[in-house]
């Protein structure tokens, strides 16, 4: 009977490994390998985090990023994409320049305050604030990637991307995680990514693949945050308009509904678990005093 309740942890093992995929490449890359030359437009990274094994098509394979964790990375003559693989399409930029605002607050523009390497400062301009048209602080390219994901570089400084971030904060009263934008260099796929969504009223969004939060405009103040779901200040007008034909456009997802279900899997797989430990402990113990 113990033996029985081995097979049967075994068996459940084997069936939830069997629900992470692995890719069939296990090799771990150099870190010059790695972190070849990137941008915008041709990722080194798709983001993926590994452990010697990675998803996704191509030559995808495991490395030391330039965070110096393990991820997903692809060769020379490839880019990586945020849905983990390796393709040799690169980006495609959009023609032009884009101011960007909210329907909340309209003639408001999302802009960066400094151009340097490393993290930059993301606003929105202050109300009543009349800049020019070609001011570069507010003006960003919008990148297409492969897999249509979309990337918004600071026109001013095209080696960084606009990223949302997580920080969490502590006080007497409650724990939480907010989200802030910044723009940063990366080589990373996934950090970059917005997924382009309009709901069926055609308020347009973009919803951050990394912490699956959308980009909104503060409610107060002058700050730029990520927002778990959309309202008239993550409603986003492009200016001038995305252009139609060059863009495809998501529906938006009701991502409450997705979380709930993540989370009862998630219980129910620890369940799963819990009580096959339980059974075979309680078989062993029996099958023990039995011998005795």
């Amino acid at each position: 009977m113990c033996r029985l309740y081995v097979v049967l942890l075994a068996v459940v093992s084997a069936r939830l490994n069997k629900w992470t995929p692995h890719a069939e490449s296990d090799g771990r890359l150099g870190r010059e390998q790695v972190q070849r030359a990137t941008s915008p437009t041709c990722f080194s990274s798709t983001g993926k985090a590994c452990d010697g094994k990675c998803t996704g098509s191509g030559p995808v394979t495991c490395g030391i990023s330039s965070a110096g964790v393990y991820e997903c990375g692809c060769p020379a003559g490839t880019c990586g994409t945020s849905q983990g693989d390796c393709v040799t399409e690169r980006a495609r930029v959009l023609d032009g320049d884009f101011r960007l605002a909210c329907e909340a607050k309209p003639g408001r523009y999302l802009f960066q305050e400094n151009c340097h390497k490393g993290e930059g400062e993301v606003w929105m301009t202050e109300k009543g604030e009349n800049l020019p048209r070609d001011e570069p602080k507010t003006l960003w390219k919008v990148i297409i990637q492969p897999d249509g994901m979309v990337v918004l570089s600071p026109k001013q400084c095209l080696d960084n991307v606009l990223d949302i971030y997580s920080d969490a904060f502590q006080n007497k009263m409650v724990n939480g995680t907010s989200y802030h934008a910044r723009t940063m260099p990366t080589d990373s796929a996934t950090v970059a990514a917005f997924r382009l969504e309009k709901d069926n009223s055609g308020h347009v969004s973009l919803w951050d693949l990394e912490h699956r939060v959308y980009l909104a405009f503060g409610r107060n103040g002058d700050g730029v945050y990520g927002e778990p779901f959309t309202d008239s200040n993550s409603w986003l007008v492009f200016d001038p308009p995305l252009p139609g034909d060059q863009v495809e456009y998501n529906v938006e997802v009701d991502h409450r509904l997705e979380r709930q279900t993540e989370t009862i899997v998630a219980y129910a797989v620890a369940g799963i678990l819990i009580i096959t430990v339980l059974c075979l402990i309680v078989c062993c113990v029996c099958c023990g005093s039995a011998a005795k």
